[in-house]
C-alpha cells in the first residue's frame, strides 16, 4: 500500500505581510520623493526650455501617480500636489534669478492644478473625452482668473502686453540672426512670423492661452497609464475614440454667429471662446485621423510623418474643421467601420 505524500506547508503569511509592508513603504518613499522631482523640474524649466515639453507633463503624471500602493492615495496625491509649488518657489530661488515667481507658478499651472483635475475627474468609469474636458475648464478658469489679475495689476490689456513682449523678443531675435550671417530670406521669415504671432496675441491671447490650456491637458490625460493606476477608472482611454459631444457642435455655431454678428466686449468674448473649441475639435479631427492609422496597421514612421504633417499651417485649421464635421456626419464611423463581405 502506498503512503500518500505530506501536504505542502501553509504559505508563510508572515513572509507575505513582509512583502506588502516594503513595497507600502516603497510607495510611501515615491510619494515623498514626487514634490522634490516636479518642485526642481519647475525651476530647471525656466533656464533649460527645450526641457518643457518632456518634464512638464511628466511631471504632471507622478503627482498623479503619487501615492498609490500607500494605501490612501488620494491623500498622498494632494499632498505631493500641494508641497510641488513651495518646493518649487526654494528651487527658483537657488537655482534661477527671479525663479520664486516663476517656478511656482510653472509647478501650480502645469504640475499640481493639472494632476488634481485629473484625479478628481477620472472616477466612476468616466469617459477619457470627459476628465479631458473636465481638466481644460479647470485649467481655464485659472488661466482666466490669472488675465483678469494681470490686467487689474498692470492696468493694461493682457493681449498688448504679451504682443509687446513678443515684439522685443523679435527684436532679438531678429538682430541674433543678423548678426550671425543668416540669409534674408530666413530673416524675412522670422519676421513674418514675429509680425503674425503679435498681431494673433493682441486679438485673441485669452483665447490663445485657453486653447494651449486645452491642448495641454489632453495631452496629460492622454500619457496617464490608467491600468496601473487603481485608484482611478475611466472608459474609452485610447485617444482614437475622443469624441465631444453633440452640444459642443452647438455651441461653437453659436459662438460663431455671436462673433460674426456682434461688436464689442460681446464679440471678444465669443472670439476667445471659440479658439479653445476648435482645439478641442482639433483634437477630435486628430482622434479619427488616429482611428485611420490604427485601422490600417501603420508603422511608428508613418505615424510620425502624418502627425508631424498635420501640425504645418494651414493643416491645423483643416484638421479642427474636420473634427467639427464629424459631429454631424460621423466620418469616423464610416471610415473606420470593418468593410462587410459581399453578399452573393
Amino acid at each position: 500500500m502506498t503512503s500518500t505524500p505530506p501536504p505542502p506547508p501553509p504559505f508563510p503569511d508572515q513572509g507575505f505581510e513582509t512583502l506588502r509592508k516594503r513595497v507600502r513603504k516603497a510607495a510611501i518613499a515615491a510619494a515623498i520623493a514626487a514634490p522634490l522631482f516636479c518642485g526642481a523640474s519647475a525651476a530647471f524649466v525656466l533656464f533649460l526650455p527645450f526641457l518643457a515639453p518632456f518634464l512638464l507633463p511628466m511631471s504632471a503624471g507622478r503627482l498623479i501617480r503619487a501615492g498609490e500602493g500607500t494605501g490612501n492615495p488620494d491623500l498622498w496625491a494632494f499632498a505631493a500636489a500641494v508641497l510641488t509649488v513651495p518646493v518649487s518657489f526654494l528651487f527658483g530661488a537657488a537655482l534661477v534669478p527671479g525663479g520664486t515667481a516663476m517656478a511656482p507658478s510653472v509647478a501650480l499651472i502645469t504640475m499640481s492644478l493639472p494632476a488634481l483635475s485629473v484625479r478628481t475627474a477620472a472616477r466612476q468609469n468616466r469617459r477619457t473625452t470627459d476628465v479631458t474636458v473636465v481638466c481644460s475648464a479647470i485649467a481655464g478658469v485659472l488661466i482666466l482668473g490669472l488675465v483678469l489679475a494681470l490686467e487689474l495689476g498692470s492696468d493694461q490689456y493682457i493681449g498688448t502686453f504679451w504682443g509687446e513682449a513678443i515684439a522685443d523678443f523679435g527684436t532679438r531675435a531678429l538682430q541674433f540672426y543678423r548678426t550671425s550671417g543668416f540669409s534674408e530670406s530666413a530673416i524675412s521669415s522670422l519676421e513674418n512670423a514675429i509680425g503674425y504671432a503679435v498681431r494673433a496675441v493682441t486679438v485673441a491671447g485669452p483665447g490663445i492661452a485657453l486653447a494651449a490650456g486645452v491642448l495641454y491637458s489632453a495631452f496629460v490625460v492622454y500619457t496617464v497609464p490608467f491600468p496601473l493606476i487603481p485608484s482611478l477608472s475611466v472608459s474609452e482611454p485610447a485617444f482614437s475614440e475622443f469624441r465631444l459631444p453633440t452640444a459642443a457642435a452647438i455651441l461653437f455655431v453659436g459662438l460663431g454667429v455671436s462673433a460674426t454678428l456682434t461688436r464689442g466686449p460681446s464679440r471678444q468674448a465669443a472670439l476667445w471662446l471659440l479658439i479653445p473649441l476648435l482645439a478641442l475639435f482639433f483634437l477630435q479631427g486628430l482622434a479619427i485621423i488616429r482611428a485611420l492609422l490604427d485601422k490600417w496597421s501603420s508603422g511608428a514612421i508613418v505615424r510620425i510623418l502624418v502627425f508631424a504633417l498635420v501640425l504645418q499651417m494651414p493643416l491645423p485649421a483643416l484638421v479642427a474643421l474636420f473634427g467639427l464635421a464629424d459631429e454631424f456626419f460621423d466620418f469616423r464611423d464610416r471610415f473606420t467601420r470593418p468593410e462587410q463581405p459581399d453578399e452573393i
